[in-house]
């Protein structure tokens, strides 16, 4: 009986383990895509003004 219980508490502590890495794992693709995206955005708009500047000072020299 007592082997039976001793195998129980492993394989708890064992999936306990396993749960633990999953939900890091899932926090950090959640955290890296919302981050991510707003790093994106962020760059789209820059790029966007430096563009429209620059098309506004072709426009002046035409």
């Amino acid at each position: 009986m007592i082997p039976v219980i001793g195998f129980a508490v492993n394989q708890a502590v064992r999936a306990f383990g396993v749960m633990s890495v999953a939900g890091f794992a899932g926090m950090g693709f959640g955290l890296g895509r919302k981050y991510g995206r707003i790093a994106c955005e962020m760059s789209d708009q820059m790029y966007q003004t430096i563009s429209d500047r620059v098309n506004q000072q072709r426009e002046e020299l035409r």
